[in-house]
């Protein structure tokens, strides 16, 4: 089973409990998990809710009530800004953490089984910045999926199940996207690699066309880079460079590879050629040694019926 390791923890010192009650008429559950300062890659360091207990999100409308946690000295609850969930059974979204956890901007959901986000169950987080679903089961991404969520900056469905994504789901986060991953997925489509602006727009436009179902051979990994520039035609001039410099480089790559394969065959068809060689001599080699010695014989004893005359054995050795 594989991880992503992108954050460090940091010292936990005291414990540290915190309950609220919910009036929403649905199954309820508590939250036991480790509060700390976590270093998350592309945002730094964040208090972090790590889930530690046997947590169970089998419904759609489960609500989370209470939080029991380990935490710093002088920790608030209301101060963490991260959700992290690893190897629990969590299906869903859970509820209730826009409640317990006012100043969220960012979940990640792991190894958990999570098998649907809705733009209900996300509907309450307007400052999220960072939504990861990893290893999980998650098959389409629905439309307006991040209508409430218009701040995000980093978007994670790596290693899911996603065989479907409606062509508008990014439309509303493009302004302020900053990296989208969706490598490990069964949806094949678009570039690989780090990518830009322009493959950006590529890619959006290739969704919106339903043209990645039919690319089986490209690995569905997007890096977004979505940055602000100052000047479009300068930003223009260097991805239409960099896009030159990239079919170049994938020219140079099919030359050599089929300078090397005919390499690869004429080396197949000498190396065969010295082994026949090489056997042919070897039976040469054999005939000759057969026929001293029947000749040493011969010499030793020159009387045998089937040793030929003297002069012929001279003219043997001499030629």
């Amino acid at each position: 089973m594989r991880f992503e390791k992108i954050f460090i923890t940091f010292s936990l010192i005291l414990i540290c409990n915190f309950n609220f009650s919910s009036s929403q008429k649905t199954e309820e559950v508590g939250l036991d998990c480790t509060l700390s300062n976590i270093v998350w890659l592309y945002f730094n360091r964040q208090y972090t809710c790590t889930v530690r207990s046997n947590l169970k999100v089998v419904k759609e409308d489960t609500t989370i009530v209470a939080v029991d946690g380990v935490c710093g000295t002088g920790a608030v609850i209301s101060n963490v800004t991260f959700f992290n969930v690893l190897l629990r059974t969590v299906r869903y979204v859970p509820k209730g953490l826009d409640v317990l956890l006012p100043n969220l901007i960012g979940m990640k959901f792991e190894n958990t089984q999570l098998k649907h986000v809705s733009k209900e169950s996300l509907k309450n987080y307007p400052n999220l910045l960072s939504f990861a679903s990893v290893f999980n089961d998650i098959q389409y991404l629905e439309k307006d999926l991040f209508m409430y969520n218009p701040n995000l900056q980093f978007v994670s469905f790596r290693s899911n199940k996603i065989s479907y994504i409606d062509p508008l789901v990014f439309d509303v986060i493009a302004p302020t996207l900053v990296n989208l991953w969706l490598d490990g997925t069964v949806i094949n489509c678009g570039l690989t690699g780090v990518t830009n602006n322009a493959n950006v727009l590529r890619t959006i436009t290739k969704l919106k066309t339903s043209e990645c179902a039919n690319e089986e051979n490209a690995p569905a990994l997007y890096l977004f880079w979505l940055q602000q520039q100052q000047s479009t035609g300068d930003c223009d001039a260097q991805i239409a460079e960099k896009v030159a410099t990239i079919e170049r480089l994938n020219a140079d790559i099919s030359s050599l590879q089929e300078e090397y394969d005919l390499l690869s065959g004429d080396v197949d068809k000498l190396t065969k050629e010295v082994e026949a060689k090489d056997a042919e001599c070897q039976e040469n080699i054999n005939a000759i040694q057969e026929e001293n010695k029947k000749i040493i014989e011969c010499l030793t004893n020159p009387g045998s019926p089937d040793c030929p005359s003297l002069d012929a054995i001279r003219r043997k050795i001499s030629t």
